[in-house]
């Protein structure tokens, strides 16, 4: 599978498309993955974006970014899911097994917890809303100087 996340930036890498910190949201439309993101909706202060790539592996990667209006990345809600599970209905069992891949991988790309670093935490959790798996990448948690990068 081609995704990782960089312990010292933030950046998330998948297929060669780097999102991190310093990330724009006119950067991010701009950019060849940004050019096919769907606006799924624009709630209180965040603008939000989703977009589906496939990484190898059988597994297709499902990120929700959130951007400040106009402004940098604060939020990834990511999901790495088998292909054929994105055409199969919602279980319950189904949402265990993407969290249990998603603690194992966050296990291989960052150690044990906590994760939390100066540029934001990484949490494999259930979000109640929706009930689904995901790995959330919160920016707006960060601290001191940002590093720089864009999707490219």
């Amino acid at each position: 599978m081609n995704v990782h996340i960089d312990s010292q930036s933030g950046e998330l890498i998948a297929e060669g498309y780097f999102f991190g910190p310093q990330l724009t949201e006119s950067e991010f439309l701009q950019s060849p993955v940004g050019r096919t993101a769907k606006k799924v909706s624009s709630k209180g202060t965040r603008v939000y974006y989703d977009v589906w790539l496939s990484v190898g592996d059988g597994r297709e990667f499902g990120a929700t970014l959130g951007f400040l209006p106009g402004n940098r990345l604060e939020r990834i809600n990511l999901k790495l899911v088998p292909v054929e599970a994105k055409k199969l209905p919602w279980s319950k069992e189904r949402e265990s097994e993407i969290k249990q891949f998603h603690d194992e991988w966050i296990l291989t790309e960052l150690g044990r917890d906590p994760h939390e670093f100066g540029w934001g935490t990484v949490l494999s959790i259930v979000e109640p809303h929706w009930s689904s798996a995901i790995v959330r990448i919160d920016y707006s948690r960060r601290q001191g100087s940002r590093p720089s990068d864009s999707v490219r």
